[in-house]
């Protein structure tokens, strides 16, 4: 995967390609959350399941059962607990949103439409249902609308796979013009890593400003990039965020 092989500032420089390609601002470090925690999906399931065992009301704790049976991929369980939640407040968006996720999942992007528009008739944020939507939109080959959902996403509580899903379905999409630039980006920038190692000051001057050229093509977001990620550990939480990006960026380029 490129970027991590090379130094840091070599990497802040094909990072800010990649978040300019996706739309993406600065990744800030974040964890899987339910109901305020951090942990894996499998212990926030059992967290969960406690919860209802003394009360199998408990809204919040079926709403976090289903979210978490999605995550370890069980769609099955998850419905179960949408369902049951549904049957406690029928009011809430919530598990008319975790019906459009379990459809998705299932196969079955189609039937995932109503179930996300009764979600926001009855309250919730686009962007609380926009990775899921456009995944649902993806699956339909409806990639523009996908598209723009993934960028809604970005803003939301989903931010983190919107971008992995925006960079796929841009593949799916053929996205030509920002694709070529960020494949372009990635050959000057192996070329660089080449006149490091010769230390040809020069030669990585001109190849620097052929990359600041073809970045500025990628919007405004790239300059503020280059400037803020200069101190991203590869191994850090949101280092390993942004390995998996590039891992499905360099994808388009035939990387």
């Amino acid at each position: 995967m490129r970027g991590f092989s090379i130094n840091l500032g070599r990497l802040s420089v094909m990072t800010a390609c990649a978040a300019a390609l996706l739309g993406a601002q600065p990744a800030l470090a974040q964890t899987t959350s339910y109901a305020g925690y951090a942990e894996t999906p499998s212990a926030a399931l059992v967290r969960h399941i406690h919860t209802l065992a003394s009360d199998p009301k408990d809204f919040s704790a079926l709403i976090g059962a289903g979210k978490a049976s999605l995550e370890i991929g069980d769609p099955q369980a998850a419905a179960g607990f949408f369902a049951r939640a549904d049957e406690v407040n029928p009011r809430s968006p919530l598990p008319h949103a975790g019906m459009g996720a379990v459809s998705v999942a299932s196969g079955d992007p189609r039937s995932a439409m109503p179930y996300f528009s009764r979600a926001l008739q009855l309250g919730a944020p686009v962007s609380t249902i926009a990775c899921e939507r456009g995944l649902a939109y993806d699956l339909l080959g409806q990639q523009r609308q996908a598209q723009a959902d993934y960028r809604i996403a970005l803003n939301g509580p989903d931010a983190t796979e919107a971008r992995r899903r925006l960079a796929l379905s841009l593949a799916i999409s053929g996205d030509k013009a920002k694709t070529q630039t960020y494949c372009d980006i990635g050959k000057l920038n192996e070329q660089i890593e080449e006149a490091d190692e010769k230390k040809d000051v020069k030669k990585t001057e001109e190849l620097s400003q052929q990359i600041d050229a073809l970045g500025k093509k990628l919007g405004p977001e790239y300059a503020a990039l280059v400037d803020g990620l200069q101190d991203i550990d590869p191994q850090s939480e949101v280092g390993q965020e942004i390995s998996s990006t590039l891992d499905a960026l360099d994808n388009l380029c035939g990387g």
